[in-house]
């Protein structure tokens, strides 16, 4: 009800200056020029002030749908990291039926919450694990995991090496994985 009644205020503003526009051009190209210049830059005025403030609340309704976003699933990437982190420790065990629960909550909320970029480097790394890599070529796909991550929390890598993140879990990942991976 109250967008309604702001486009309804709108609409009168835009259709009311348009009106005083138009009676002012008609009367000042009879009477004086100048004032035709006046009432038309007056007119432009207000139609880029309006133009302003409607662009302006487009901007922070994308700015908060996004922060929204970021809040509902930077949980779920904390504890995604966290599970990893034990299902890597215990390897040799598999996955627990608490673990395969999770990814599958997870999933759902990927696809609600998450953008193509952190879905393509989820999947390109599932993809990968089924291959059964090298440890190295895992944890290259675990670091572009990890960088969507980041992304889709509003962090810029660019100027990070993926062994940078990974070193945050792995001390010696320079012995295991070639600099100069973005």
């Amino acid at each position: 009800m109250k967008k309604a009644a702001n486009l309804a205020l709108g609409l009168a503003f835009v259709f009311g200056g348009l009106a005083l526009l138009v009676v002012g051009l008609k009367r000042g190209l009879d009477d004086d020029p100048a004032l035709v210049v006046s009432v038309f830059l007056g007119g432009l005025t207000v139609a880029g002030s309006i133009y302003g403030v409607g662009y302006q609340a487009r901007i922070e309704r994308r700015d908060v749908a996004a922060q929204h976003n970021r809040e509902k699933i930077s949980g779920y990437y904390e504890e995604l990291i966290e599970r990893l982190g034990a299902i890597s420790e215990r390897a040799e065990e598999g996955l627990t039926d608490d673990d395969l629960e999770f990814l599958k909550e997870l999933a759902r909320k990927m696809l609600l919450w998450t953008g193509p970029g952190m879905i393509a480097a989820w999947s390109g790394w599932l993809r990968l694990l089924e291959k059964e890599p090298a440890a190295e070529l895992a944890m290259v796909g675990y670091g572009h995991t990890l960088k969507a991550i980041r992304a889709e929390l509003g962090h810029d890598d660019s100027k990070l090496d993926l062994r940078d993140l990974l070193r945050l879990f792995v001390n010696d990942i320079d012995e295991h994985i070639p600099a100069g991976l973005k």
